[in-house]
């Protein structure tokens, strides 16, 4: 099984791609086979937890001023300052996204607290870095993450 240093790894390598589109060589980057992921390896999201592992949240929604990217266009955007309980050292900005069976979702009102229960979930999106590409305006290729609300409370 692959441990701790793999892992942070993967996290950093993940999330820094996220933040912007990097040129390394692939020398300089873990490899993992995907089959391991969710068996072998764990991804660490950006709440500093594993993808797909039950938590709850706390926070509060973007205010009305809050600059947002063209992709974070149209998602609901929160401020997540607790993970079960504990003080981040710093909020962590978040894409809240409700399943279509649940009823009830809430406004997405700026400043507002919520508490949640969910986890985080992610891919990859967007066109790898290529020549063929070159001409075409479009989002780099990177990691996507979300936070998944099961209920509210």
């Amino acid at each position: 099984m692959i441990r701790l240093g793999a892992i942070a790894s993967i996290f950093l390598g993940l999330s820094v791609g996220c933040a912007q589109q990097q040129h390394t060589s692939p020398q300089q980057i873990a490899q993992v086979d995907s089959r391991k992921i969710g068996k072998e390896v764990e991804v660490i999201g950006p709440l500093g937890v594993p993808l797909g592992r039950i938590v709850n949240i706390e926070g509060h929604w973007v205010d009305e001023d809050f600059r947002r990217s063209k992709g974070q266009r149209g998602e609901k955007l929160f401020w997540v300052e607790k993970v079960n309980g504990i003080q981040l050292t710093a909020p962590v900005l978040d894409s809240l996204c409700y399943p279509s069976y649940q009823s009830g979702e809430p406004t997405d009102i700026p400043g507002k607290s919520l508490r949640a229960l969910g986890y985080s979930d992610g891919w990859f999106d967007g066109l790898p870095d290529h020549e063929s590409f070159k001409t075409v305006q479009h989002r780099l290729w990177h990691f996507h993450t979300v936070f998944r609300v099961i209920e509210i409370e």
